[in-house]
């Protein structure tokens, strides 16, 4: 908790922070190993274990269940490709001579083709802190990953907030979910059954126990999505029919405004059924 307060209290503002940030970018291509820990950044957290956090974030990634939108899987699918993969600009050079066939395939390439200026190791040291950034669930579940929000008492206030929030958040909301949908469903089901003991006995079901049923069914269909998540060809249509990869927060990222509303989409938007990061 100090140490989140003395980072807050230390933090630059958001145009001198973007500075910083940009110039980082530009100098990844140089950037080399090391086996010392890495300084704190405002836009990127402090690393205290590398390879230990990246295995964290390489592991969270490849959770089916992966919970962030189609838009933030982007932005981070070419870090995460620079991180795994050696001969990086071969792998970009073969995907672009591929001929496109979907709208996803070419943002994926556009993803990958953006990370070219980066060396794999700055790719590494970066993918746990963006992973934090965009997925609040990882934050709660890897803490030192995660850098602190940007602003004024509030956030460091929200920052030490959500450190107490209990790792096993994801099971849990899950868990809820679920029970959700069983409840939901055991609803309809006893709905029907009423109306049709009402139809045995000659009498006429009331439009309420209609009403009900309704409702009923179409808050199960809702929490299915929600469990189950929707398909990827869904999510794609969506993105195109917006004209634009949307990501919860874009360059605003790293605010307690921001993290509500990640925290918000996660709870109530239907995930993608598979993550781009699982083969």
């Amino acid at each position: 908790d100090v140490d989140i307060v003395m980072r807050g209290l230390a933090e630059p503002d958001a145009d001198s922070a973007k500075g910083a940030h940009k110039r980082e970018i530009e100098d990844a291509d140089v950037a080399k190993p090391s086996t010392s820990a890495p300084a704190w950044s405002p836009m990127l957290g402090r690393v205290l274990a590398p390879e230990r956090s990246y295995s964290a974030a390489r592991e969270w990634l490849q959770n089916p269940k992966l919970s962030i939108s189609l838009g933030d899987q982007l932005q981070l699918y070419g870090l995460y490709q620079r991180a795994e993969t050696e001969n990086f600009t071969d792998l970009v050079a073969a995907a672009a001579a591929k001929e496109k066939t979907s709208w996803l395939e070419q943002a994926k390439l556009d993803a990958q083709k953006s990370c070219l200026g980066l060396s794999q190791a700055a790719a590494r040291s970066r993918l746990a802190a963006a992973l934090a950034r965009a997925d609040p669930f990882f934050a709660v579940s890897h803490p030192e990953c995660a850098a602190p929000l940007r602003g004024d008492s509030t956030a460091i206030i929200f920052s030490i907030a959500e450190r107490r929030l209990p790792k096993e958040l994801p099971t849990l909301i899950a868990s809820l979910q679920q029970g959700t949908l069983c409840a939901s469903a055991a609803f309809v089901v006893a709905t029907l059954l009423r109306a049709a003991w009402l139809r045995i006995n000659g009498c006429a079901p009331k439009r309420s126990l209609a009403l009900a049923a309704t409702l009923g069914s179409v808050l199960s269909a809702y929490m299915l999505a929600l469990v189950k998540g929707l398909p990827m060809e869904i999510h794609v249509a969506i993105a195109r029919l917006v004209g634009s990869r949307f990501t919860v927060g874009g360059e605003n990222s790293g605010t307690v405004a921001t993290r509500l509303l990640q925290y918000l989409a996660i709870l109530i938007t239907p995930r993608a059924s598979r993550s781009l990061f699982v083969q």
